[in-house]
């Protein structure tokens, strides 16, 4: 229950971690939307863009369509590549749109309370595979169909970006030390 005082002080217990991994997830989400926008931007918004970026220094001066075609987006704008990104980027939302409630969880009757919380982590998983995947995407080195990451999975990073999970119990019989 959203008021239960028990509940705010377990998530005020997590709230360094917590905030943690918010701030990852905000600020991929940034990065990823901005790369999305500047690869699905028409030449004309380019060049207004650059022209602004260049300011009265360039008034009158430069050509801004030129000057923008002389460089282009960053990182890899193929479709692969973009489509991953758009998945990612959907995934960074929904698992932002979820709140508090993405570090809380109810275990149902019959339910192991290591079942449930393992459920909980894997949404902080899910996220944390596509701050990876727009990280690569952004840096070129994404590889369509790829299922693993050489090299890019720190398990390090990803312990230190788990936010935690709260398990809401019904029952004091609900936990057994096993399922600790």
């Amino acid at each position: 229950m959203p008021s239960d005082p028990r509940r705010a002080a377990a998530l005020e217990a997590l709230a360094q971690p917590i905030g943690e991994f918010r701030s990852a997830l905000e600020g991929a989400l940034v990065q990823a939307e901005a790369f999305l926008a500047a690869h699905h931007a028409s030449p004309e918004v380019r060049a207004a863009r650059v022209g602004h970026e260049l300011g009265v220094f360039a008034a009158g001066r430069v050509d801004p369509a030129k000057f923008a075609a002389l460089f282009p987006p960053a990182g890899s704008g193929d479709v692969p590549s973009l489509e991953a990104l758009d998945r990612a980027t959907a995934t960074l939302h929904a698992v932002a749109d979820r709140g508090d409630d993405l570090f809380v969880t109810s275990v149902s009757d019959g339910r192991k309370l290591g079942a449930t919380i393992d459920t909980a982590l894997a949404d902080a998983g899910r996220a944390f595979g596509a701050i990876v995947l727009a990280e690569l995407v952004r840096a070129g080195r994404y590889v369509d169909g790829l299922r693993r990451w050489p090299g890019q999975a720190d398990p390090g990073r990803q312990r230190r970006l788990c936010p935690g999970a709260v398990g809401a119990l019904h029952h004091a019989g609900d936990l057994r030390a096993a399922d600790l």
